[in-house]
């Protein structure tokens, strides 16, 4: 498969935030799933008012009718519906309307999730993909080996073991949230999102151990032709152990092993040279692996109340210059 059939297969496979199993977890978790169209959209309702924010994320341009999107998010009370990073390549444009519709306003909004990614063809045989790999990465590999990391896949949410793991998870996923200041879910949102889309086989938690304790764990998800890489964390006291680089080629062969086709590593930095970019330092993790960098269409907000549009834009810009100072 080439890199051109790469992402022609990548962009036809409907994306799994698209996914009925999805919008059954966003449900649960309190956030409403419909479906307008071909399109999943969550209804979040605005805090101390009547109004609500639609979100459709990772839809396929081919599965959009605006006019439709419109038109039902209006009546539900949306003032504005956020099309957060279309599946479609970066120079896709949602720009316009069909005509029947007449002009409705759209701008280019603010992104929710990463703009770029990293993808793997999973359809290479073992030694194709050992090869692409950066040399240091395939040392650093051996050497998870050398040292004797086990690493185990869980994917029935019912075993006691499966928990157990996944506790570790949340408790990797605190740790590191604390040591570099980023934000995360509840645990519950980890919880019951493991065991919806495990249920269905479209989850899967892989963790590394160096003896009795947790050196990495990455969550997995598995949709049609792709495997998805959402959730990953290692442990910092345990890092000289390179558990990682040893996760990551075993996850590799699961997806393999799954039928898949193309392994979305799900963000990277815009450019992957930019050393000052905080996302610099886990995008070369990501591509010393072999995938290839793809910039993503960006993301559109289709406005529907423009007036309260624009108040919401900027009392939540101020909500995160807030959020951002208490986190240090």
């Amino acid at each position: 498969m080439t890199n051109e059939e790469l992402l022609k297969t990548y962009f036809a496979n409907r994306h799994i935030l698209q996914s009925r199993p999805w919008g059954e977890f966003k449900t649960l978790m309190g956030t409403r799933a419909t479906t307008i169209g071909g399109a999943q959209v969550t209804m979040h309702k605005i805090p101390f008012t009547t109004w609500k924010v639609g979100y459709c994320p990772k839809i396929r341009p081919e599965d959009l009718d605006l006019e439709k999107l419109y038109e039902v998010s209006r009546k539900e009370g949306c003032i504005f519906v956020k099309i957060d990073v279309p599946h479609a390549p970066h120079n896709y444009q949602l720009l316009t309307i069909p005509p029947r519709a007449g002009p409705r306003p759209m701008a280019v909004g603010k992104s929710i999730f990463a703009q770029s990614t990293i993808l793997m063809n999973l359809t290479k045989n073992d030694d194709e993909l050992f090869a692409m790999m950066h040399e240091k990465t395939r040392y650093n590999l051996r050497l998870a080996q050398k040292k004797g990391v086990k690493v185990e896949v869980f994917s029935d949410p019912e075993k006691e073991e499966t928990r157990r793991a996944l506790e570790d998870f949340i408790d990797l996923q605190k740790q590191t949230a604390g040591r570099q200041k980023f934000f995360i879910h509840p645990d519950n949102y980890y919880r019951t999102c493991f065991k919806i889309l495990a249920a269905k086989k479209m989850a899967y938690l892989v963790s590394a151990k160096v003896g009795a304790e947790t050196a990495a764990s990455w969550i997995l998800f598995h949709y049609g032709d792709v495997l998805y890489y959402p959730y990953g964390e290692s442990n910092y006291n345990l890092r000289s152990y390179m558990a990682s680089n040893l996760v990551m080629w075993e996850v590799i062969k699961l997806g393999k092993s799954l039928g898949c086709k193309v392994f979305d590593l799900w963000g990277a930095a815009d450019d992957p040279s930019d050393e000052k970019d905080p996302w610099h330092g886990f995008t070369r993790f990501k591509l010393s692996f072999g995938g290839a960098h793809v910039k993503l269409a960006p993301t559109h907000d289709l406005i529907i109340n423009k007036p309260p549009y624009n108040v919401f834009n900027l009392v939540d810009s101020l909500r995160w210059k807030i959020l951002r100072a208490k986190n240090g």
